[in-house]
C-alpha cells in the first residue's frame, strides 16, 4: 500500500516466463494496481503490467469490480504471465521489436489485445517457446508448446484467489519502494524489479 497516495499494489511471482528459460530469474514477477476512493469502499481506477507496458482496465475493469464487492480480476496469459484487466480484448496496444511474437504481428499501427493474444497464441501453438533446447527448460519439464486451441487459450475459468494467500503469509506492507520490501520481508530469492507504481506519486 502506498503511504500517501491511494494505491494498492498487488505483486504475482508466478514460474519463469516460458520463453525466457536463459534469464537466470527464478520467477516471472508481474503486477496490478488499484486506486480506490477517498472513502476506501470502492475502486477508482485498475493498471495491469502486460510485457513492459501499462494497461489501463478503464470502465470495463471498474464495472466487473463493482460486480464482484470491489475486487478486480486480473487473467493471465498461459506461459507468459501478462496481466489484463477485464474486458482486455478490446484495449489497444502497440506491438514492437521487442515482443517476441513481432513476426506475428503488425508494428506499424495499434491493434487490439485480443489480436496481440491471438498472435501470441499462434507462436506458442506453431512455432513454440523460445530456445527449446535449454538445459533448465528440459530439466523443469517446460512444455515446448501450447497444444490446445484459441479457445483454451484464451480461457481465464480458473481462478486463484489470493486473500487466504495473504493471510496466511502476512505478505503486506505499507511502502512507496515495492521491490525492496518484498526483497527484504518476504522473498528469498531473486526477482526482477518492474514499475513501482502507475502514476507519479508523492
Amino acid at each position: 500500500l502506498h503511504p500517501d497516495a491511494r494505491l494498492v499494489a498487488y505483486h504475482f511471482f508466478w514460474e519463469d516466463d516460458i520463453d525466457f528459460p536463459e534469464d537466470n530469474d527464478p520467477c516471472d514477477h508481474e503486477l496490478m494496481w488499484v486506486r480506490y476512493s477517498p472513502d476506501g469502499r470502492s475502486l477508482e481506477r485498475i493498471w495491469t503490467y502486460f510485457h513492459g507496458r501499462l494497461l489501463d482496465g478503464g470502465d470495463a475493469a471498474l464495472l466487473d469490480a463493482r460486480q464482484h464487492a470491489m475486487r478486480p480480476r486480473v487473467n493471465v496469459q498461459w506461459g507468459k504471465h501478462g496481466s489484463m484487466p477485464a474486458g482486455w480484448e478490446s484495449l489497444s496496444i502497440r506491438a514492437d521489436e521487442g515482443d517476441i511474437e513481432r513476426k506475428y504481428l503488425p508494428l506499424d499501427r495499434p491493434i487490439t489485445l485480443k489480436q496481440y493474444n491471438e498472435a501470441t497464441f499462434r507462436k506458442l501453438n506453431t512455432e513454440g517457446r523460445r530456445l527449446m533446447p535449454h538445459p533448465m527448460a528440459q530439466r523443469l519439464g517446460w512444455p515446448d508448446r501450447f497444444t490446445g486451441t484459441w479457445q483454451d487459450f484464451a480461457d481465464f475459468s480458473r481462478s486463484v484467489d489470493p486473500i487466504p494467500l495473504l493471510d496466511r503469509a502476512k505478505m503486506v506492507r505499507v511502502s512507496r519502494w515495492n521491490s525492496a520490501t518484498i526483497d527484504q520481508h518476504f522473498l528469498p530469492y531473486n526477482f526482477r524489479p518492474k514499475t513501482e507504481w502507475p502514476v507519479s506519486t508523492p
